[in-house]
């Protein structure tokens, strides 16, 4: 609550990334070197500084690149670019559509029907987001700098409303080794189960370890294409998470995470956070 009020700004991202870290988990930062997944995404913020991926986290700037990579047909169609939330204009929006910050990661605004979304609230929200610095609680450094803008994208669920699968690649030097699918979407509570290249069940959190054995999330038929897609878009990168749709009008590309749950992923079983972080390889380690 302090740190997203701005409390701690003068501190140095190292101290506090320690301290914060203590608080949520109860146990020290290990940078030197980093063993799990939380730890080695704290090094990558602190000494991963590669000034070309902060256009890679401006949900409007990154279109260029995701262009230039793989083509403009996975991008969602974009209807609407405004400085500030009380310049959105509902009446020309169509029925259905989304809204977002172009500076954070979260937050976004479903509206599947026009008629029944809070209009008042909607601006409230997003003009709540746009007055903060999304850097300030987890230290994420991409972010820092990124224009505050908020879009409108186009609504790519299904007629009825329901929202796709999102299908999260993990990739590691331009290898995708697990992926996690956020499914349900439409509910209160999204499902989220991880699986292994071979999507195969990789037991690393606690929704997917307490499947029952007859559980079967059955393969994507676009799976093949899913993958190619995130290992073009990251290629020559250490590691980035690359958010793919599934819609019934065929893959779309969701965003580039360079910082899974800002290294603060509390839902981990057993070895799960080592096992993720293994994927991880930190030639200099600090």
């Amino acid at each position: 609550w302090l740190a997203e009020r701005g409390f701690f700004r003068k501190m140095d991202d190292e101290t506090y990334l320690k301290r914060f870290y203590r608080a949520r988990f109860g146990k020290e930062l290990h940078l030197n070197p980093p063993v799990t997944m939380n730890e080695k995404i704290q090094w990558l913020k602190l000494h991963d500084r590669d000034e070309a991926h902060v256009r890679l986290v401006d949900k409007i700037s990154v279109r260029d690149y995701v262009a230039g990579k793989v083509g403009t047909e996975i991008l969602v169609e974009q209807i609407g670019v405004w400085n500030r939330a009380e310049e959105i204009d509902f009446d020309q929006l169509p029925e259905r559509f989304v809204l977002k910050c172009t500076h954070n990661s979260g937050g976004v605004i479903v509206c599947p029907d026009k008629a029944k979304l809070d209009r008042a609230g909607a601006v409230k929200k997003l003009a709540a987001q746009l007055k903060k610095n999304y850097y300030d609680n987890g230290r994420e450094w991409l972010y820092k700098n990124v224009t505050p803008r908020v879009v409108a994208e186009a609504f790519i669920g299904s007629a009825d409303g329901a929202l796709p699968d999102d299908y999260k690649f993990f990739c590691f030097d331009g290898v995708a080794r697990a992926i996690c699918v956020c499914t349900n979407r439409s509910g209160k509570h999204a499902d989220y189960f991880f699986f292994d290249r071979d999507f195969q069940r990789l037991p690393v959190n606690e929704a997917t370890a307490n499947l029952p054995e007859s559980f079967v999330f059955p393969k994507p038929t676009r799976y093949e294409e899913m993958l190619r897609l995130a290992e073009t878009l990251s290629n020559g990168i250490k590691h980035v998470r690359v958010d793919l749709y599934d819609t019934e009008q065929g893959v779309r590309f969701g965003e580039l995470t360079f910082f899974d749950q800002s290294g603060f992923a509390d839902d981990y079983v057993g070895d799960g956070d080592r096992i993720m972080g293994e994927f991880l390889k930190l030639e200099e380690q600090a």
